[in-house]
Formats: C-alpha cells, sequence, structure tokens
C-alpha cells in the first residue's frame, strides 16, 4: 500500500518588488507533490482568509512543507482515475502534516 499515491503540481508568479524604484517583477514558482487526495463529495465548505465560504473539489493531504503556496495557484492533480486542473483554495500546514484544498 502506497501512502502517497497522488501528484500535484502546483504553479504560481510571486509578487513583484520594488528597489530604489524598479520594478523587479516576480519568480515563476513550480513544485511538484506527493501525498493523498480526497474528492469532497458532500459539497462540504472551506472558510476563505476574507470569510467567504466556498466549495472545494478536493482536499490534497502531504508532510509538512515550508512552501507558502498562495491562494489562486494554479494546481493539475494527477489520481488513479485521471488528472483534474483547477485552483488552489486554502493551505493548512501543522506539526504532523498539510492539506490543501482544491
Amino acid at each position: 500500500m502506497d501512502r502517497y499515491p497522488h501528484t500535484l503540481a502546483v504553479s504560481w508568479t510571486e509578487e513583484g518588488t520594488f528597489v530604489d524604484g524598479e520594478y523587479t517583477p516576480g519568480d515563476a514558482k513550480e513544485l511538484t507533490l506527493e501525498g493523498r487526495a480526497e474528492a469532497n463529495g458532500r459539497g462540504n465548505l472551506i472558510r476563505t482568509d476574507d470569510g467567504a465560504q466556498i466549495v472545494y473539489a478536493w482536499v490534497f493531504y502531504l508532510t509538512p512543507t515550508d512552501e507558502n503556496i498562495p491562494m489562486g495557484a494554479e494546481a493539475t492533480l494527477t489520481h488513479e482515475t485521471g488528472t483534474w486542473s483547477g485552483t488552489v483554495k486554502r493551505l493548512g500546514v501543522n506539526q504532523r502534516g498539510a492539506q490543501i484544498w482544491l
């Protein structure tokens, strides 16, 4: 039995900065993560940082991560029945693991 059978590819562009009046565009970031995905078959909601409640399609469980994956990052989930594409809705990290709601 494979503990982390699914793969999540995430990509986003970091915010740009101003240095001495010159704008420096943000870097493009890409990550490929291994984990376990579960579909949201009940239409459960999550609360975003601004207090809104939204429906998510998948929750992706993985080991703790130091990456700060932003809300709205492009995500492609590969699982046993195919692939799914969408955006990151929320990231939750604790001592024992992390969850990414898609």
